[in-house]
């Protein structure tokens, strides 16, 4: 019992319950304690007699620890089998705790603990390292898979003098087409090997149609920044080089914010083209002004001559 007093101290720091009878008596003894594990002074909260007229010899502990569910979830499973046996239950009442442990809901855990690096120093640090054309970011907000909160976080450029134009190397089997580079972080890490099979470079190759933003992925060159954080970051392999492209919630999330990036791109771009297709209508224009304005000189001396 000390130890687990200790356990619950340590993990949580809320205190244990205990509840004991004897046959003889028609009362239950009920203490609620407490430890300063520094001093080893305990701490009884609540110590009183509650009633009890079943008349059995028993003890009970009650204790709340902070546990890992993915890691002692067969425990946990085993625990409950041994509990319906010894509580010799039906197995149509086994099947219904069942039915309700998949209908039970839980509240999403929220996006408070991570830290993002947010869009202003995603913007400034693609502007330091690669002085692009233009640039658009975006931070989505906080989603959650397998019970694990998360946000992604993407930058997209256009032009630059350190982004490569051309690139044809195969990573997993996948080659990097051109104009198109593709930068991943993991919580702020990182990640340089395995990149054809991550998630981000699958996403941004074959699920982004770059031409319907106005970015011609042959010829501009594009810089994409994609970090990743969250409490449990899926990587896949040994290595932890690259997130696995499985989980359907990164998937789309990642797609949803690059995609956010391009409207923002095909907004500037769309304005830039309309500026340099009315700058060359009055190159245009300004051409035939001089043969214009002597024509007209023309017309008006002779109109004058008539006259």
């Amino acid at each position: 019992m000390a130890l687990a007093l200790i356990w619950s101290k340590m993990s949580t720091g809320l205190p244990i319950e205990i509840t004991s009878s004897m046959e003889s008596q028609n009362y239950t003894s009920f203490c609620r304690l407490d430890i300063d594990i520094h001093k080893n002074v305990p701490h009884i909260h609540v110590h009183e007699k509650r009633e009890y007229k079943e008349r059995r010899h028993d003890a009970e502990i009650q204790i709340v620890i902070e546990g890992n569910w993915t890691t002692y979830r067969g425990r946990w499973v085993q625990i409950l089998a041994q509990k319906c046996q010894l509580n010799l239950l039906t197995p149509q009442q086994i099947v219904r705790i069942h039915q309700l442990f998949c209908q039970a809901k839980f509240d999403d855990p929220s996006g408070d603990i991570l830290s993002p690096a947010g869009e202003y120093n995603l913007r400034l640090g693609i502007i330091k390292e690669l002085h692009p054309d233009m640039v658009a970011t975006f931070s989505g907000s906080a989603q959650v898979f397998e019970g694990h909160p998360f946000i992604v976080e993407v930058g997209v450029s256009v032009g630059g003098k350190d982004v490569k134009q051309v690139r044809n190397l195969p990573y997993g089997g996948i080659a990097i087409v051109k104009g198109l580079n593709v930068f991943r972080f993991a919580n702020r890490i990182p990640l340089l090997f395995e990149q054809g099979a991550d998630v981000v470079t699958r996403t941004a190759m074959k699920r982004i149609n770059w031409n319907s933003y106005k970015v011609n992925q042959t010829q501009d060159k594009i810089g994409v920044f994609v970090s990743i954080v969250s409490t449990k970051i899926p990587f896949k392999g040994t290595g932890k080089e690259y997130i696995g492209d499985y989980i359907s919630e990164i998937a789309s999330a990642v797609k949803t914010a690059i995609q956010q990036c391009c409207n923002q791109l095909k907004s500037k771009i769309v304005k830039r083209i309309h500026a340099r297709e009315q700058q060359e209508r009055k190159r245009n224009l300004s051409k035939y002004i001089p043969s214009a304005t002597a024509a007209t000189y023309d017309l008006l001396k002779q109109t004058i001559a008539h006259a």
